[in-house]
C-alpha cells in the first residue's frame, strides 16, 4: 500500500501523471529562454565583431527556426546527434543570411560559444583530476589513512 503511494508520486521510479503534466507545461517555457539566451550570446558574439547588420530580431528568428530539428530527438541513439549538427548548420545558415554575412563568419559566431564552453570543460577535467590525484597521493603518502 505504502509503495503504491510512492510509485504514484514518482518516488520509487519512472514518471507519475503529475511530473508528466507538470514537465509538459514546463518544458516550453523553459525552451523559450533557452532561445532567447541562445539568441542574445550570438548577438552579443555578432556586436562585438561588428558583423551585426540587423538588430536582435533577426538574431532571435534564425536561432528560433533553427530549433525544429530537435525533433529528432526522439529518435533513440543517433536522433539528439543529427538534430543538433542540423540545428548549427541551419543556425550558421541563418545568421548568414539575415546579418548578410559570410558563411566563416557565421560559423565562428555559432561554433565560438560552443568551442569555449569546451576548452572550459576540459580545463575543468583537468584540474578536478589534478585534484583527484593529489586526494589520492595524500593517502598513500599517510600509509593508507586519510585522517591521522
Amino acid at each position: 500500500e505504502d509503495q503504491e503511494f510512492l510509485y504514484g508520486i514518482g518516488l520509487m521510479g519512472g514518471f507519475s501523471f503529475l511530473q508528466l503534466i507538470l514537465s509538459l507545461l514546463i518544458a516550453p517555457f523553459f525552451i523559450l529562454a533557452l532561445i532567447f539566451i541562445e539568441s542574445g550570446i550570438y548577438h552579443l558574439i555578432l556586436l562585438i565583431f561588428g558583423w551585426a547588420k540587423r538588430d536582435f530580431e533577426a538574431t532571435l528568428r534564425a536561432v528560433s527556426y533553427s530549433a525544429g530539428p530537435f525533433a529528432f530527438t526522439i529518435f533513440p541513439m543517433c536522433g539528439s546527434i543529427i538534430g543538433l549538427v542540423w540545428a548549427i548548420v541551419l543556425t550558421i545558415i541563418g545568421v548568414k543570411h539575415l546579418h548578410q554575412t559570410s558563411g566563416g563568419r557565421a560559423s565562428v559566431v555559432i561554433l565560438l560559444p560552443l568551442i569555449l564552453c569546451c576548452c572550459l570543460a576540459g580545463f575543468a577535467a583537468i584540474i578536478f583530476g589534478a585534484a583527484i590525484v593529489a586526494f589520492i597521493q595524500g593517502i598513500i603518502s599517510n600509509g593508507g589513512y586519510y585522517y591521522d
